[in-house]
């Protein structure tokens, strides 16, 4: 069996899907992909289950935030996102006109500095962290998110429920995270920005999407909604159900396992 989370499967994906009994995906547009669309599954992107028990008031206390103000969260997941930790010093000074709104920015461990100088000097009110393990509380306590369009990313937007801008990652000669980011966009979800890799060109359209939304609660609480309509935050008991039937199908009473050497 495969797992294939992004809306565009990679090269040896493709190759294996009409030899496994199953592929799950977490996106319906990925079905397009295999020969073998019977055996094409969409079950959604296993995700750790804290986020489908992360509430807003525990993101709030965690990240010690202001819970009588909206938040904004700028992410480039794990490692940081320049062009996103850029485009977004550089808007400072249209962000701190924003009345009642707070940002919760992680950086990312190479940025950090630079970012929280940026802030600083700025004088906008922000809670700047080089990286958190609490993801689910995060998004929690978000009521728009700035990120990247990666598999894992998205799935955990959706379970949780919020209104995304999304800035796909750029550099891939497949565009996966466009193609992810679109499937969240169709469905009313998100927004999308396209990385232009230069701070002087992302910043337009990255005012433009955040004026827009951070002014709207309309606009912003139809896309949370949307997202939790797409959310499947029961994917991995999904995953592992269809497993468990396909062995007891197959007679098998083990799984054996490869460890990879590294």
């Amino acid at each position: 069996m495969l797992l294939n989370p992004d809306a565009i499967p990679g090269r040896a994906n493709r190759m294996l899907g009409s030899r496994v009994d199953a592929v799950f995906t977490q996106f319906e547009d990925t079905t397009a992909w295999f020969r073998r669309k019977e055996r094409v599954l969409v079950t959604g992107c296993p995700i750790r289950e804290a986020f489908n028990r992360a509430s807003r008031e525990k993101g709030i206390g965690r990240f010690r935030l202001d819970p009588d103000r909206r938040t904004l969260l700028i992410t480039g997941a794990s490692l940081g996102a320049r062009n996103i930790n850029e485009a977004v010093a550089a808007l400072l000074p249209d962000l701190r006109k924003s009345e009642g709104w707070q940002i919760l920015h992680l950086t990312g461990e190479a940025d950090y500095e630079a970012v929280r100088s940026a802030y600083q000097t700025s004088g906008s009110d922000a809670k700047v962290l080089a990286y958190t393990e609490d993801m689910p509380d995060a998004l929690a306590a978000a009521d728009l998110v700035v990120s990247r369009a990666g598999a894992s990313t998205l799935a955990e937007l959706t379970a949780v429920g919020r209104a995304s801008i999304l800035m796909p990652y750029p550099y891939h000669r497949d565009q996966h995270q466009l193609a992810n980011a679109g499937c969240l966009a169709r469905a009313g979800a998100a927004r999308i920005v396209p990385d232009r890799k230069t701070t002087r060109k992302n910043i337009p359209s990255l005012r433009a999407a955040l004026e827009e939304l951070m002014r709207n609660d309309g606009a912003r609480e139809a896309m949370a909604s949307a997202a939790r309509r797409i959310g499947r935050g029961d994917a991995a008991a999904r995953v592992a159900e269809r497993i468990f039937a396909q062995i007891n199908s197959s007679g098998q009473r083990s799984i054996e396992t490869v460890k990879p050497s590294l």
